[in-house]
């Protein structure tokens, strides 16, 4: 429920709580810094998909840009990073990428998938039965495994780059990065509900929110 004098007003938004962490509260500072006037309020991510709830204005969803009653645009997270236990957790040698079949592949209950895609793209074997890994349910803890060097696992770039750049985690195969790695459309999404009066806090937000991400070359807003 968006409450709004002139472009201000308060805005209820829901975030997947790894993106929120990792890429969204750090560019925060910005929008507050552009549209003082704009006041955001997170709601429990439980809610992120129903927006016939009042207090919800807008979510970050991942997925394929696809949910029933509500506008998408594509923010990021397509391409894809396969990254590895530093070598003093567990000093794998990883140069190929049939090499990456030798070890434990994690896996993200929301694109099981991932390892079958990658190994597709890249034209290699990704091991017997590269469904059967050990799997979770958000990208952040699946960072905190390869950190604890629990094996291998393919997250968005945009979410690891703060442990790439500390040394936390390695990334063996840095060509292996790319875009579509799940599946074409699938990534992290600014949806608000359709049939819905936008007030300006919430094109504020979209606006800025969209700029912070910046072009995808082929990429359209589903609406």
């Amino acid at each position: 429920m968006i409450t709004s004098d002139g472009g201000g007003g308060a805005l209820h938004l829901s975030s997947l709580p790894t993106f929120a962490a990792k890429w969204l509260i750090s560019r925060l500072p910005q929008f507050q810094q552009q549209h003082p006037q704009v006041t955001l309020h997170f709601v429990p991510y439980v809610h992120s998909y129903n927006f016939e709830r009042p207090e919800l204005d807008c979510a970050i969803l991942f997925g394929d840009g696809h949910w029933p009653g509500a506008n998408a645009h594509y923010i990021t997270g397509n391409e894809v990073a396969l990254i590895a236990p530093r070598t003093e957790v567990a000093d794998w040698p990883i140069h190929t990428h049939r090499d990456v079949a030798h070890h434990a592949m994690l896996r993200h209950m929301t694109v099981p998938e991932a390892w079958v895609r990658w190994s597709e793209f890249h034209g290699v074997e990704c091991g017997a039965n590269p469904l059967a890994g050990p799997q979770f349910d958000q990208f952040q803890t699946m960072i905190r495994a390869v950190m604890a060097g629990m094996g291998l696992a393919l997250v968005p770039g945009c979410l690891v780059q703060d442990e790439l750049v500390a040394g936390l985690v390695r990334e063996p195969l840095a060509d292996a990065a790319m875009r579509g790695g799940y599946q074409s459309d699938m990534g992290y999404w600014f949806c608000h509900p359709e049939g819905r009066t936008q007030p300006q806090a919430l094109q504020h937000f979209r606006q800025w929110l969209l700029a912070c991400a910046g072009p995808v070359a082929g990429r359209a807003d589903l609406t």
